[in-house]
């Protein structure tokens, strides 16, 4: 079963690449690439959501606002990668 906490080091496997989410202060994480890029962050909304969970928002790089918000850490990483994918692609 997924845990849906965030530890204070994560590594996740998307797309043929490794990618670390890393906690940089109480409540904040950086994604970064294997090489050190950065991808983001993810930030914690809430420790207790509606359904007894925490509560994390996924931002683009350089962005205030939350761009995917849920419970499921994991996916909102993937999610972010792939906008930054995506962006960077049109750059």
């Amino acid at each position: 079963m997924f845990d849906y906490v965030l530890p204070d080091r994560a590594e996740i496997a998307h797309k043929n690449r490794q990618f670390v989410l890393q906690l940089l202060e109480p409540k904040l994480w950086q994604i970064t690439d294997a090489a050190g890029g950065d991808y983001g962050t993810i930030v914690m909304i809430t420790k207790e959501g509606p359904d007894h969970e925490a509560v994390y928002g996924g931002k683009l790089p350089h962005d205030e606002e939350v761009d995917l918000w849920g419970s499921d850490w994991d996916a909102i990483a993937r999610g972010v990668i792939n906008q930054v994918d995506a962006d960077r692609a049109h750059l």
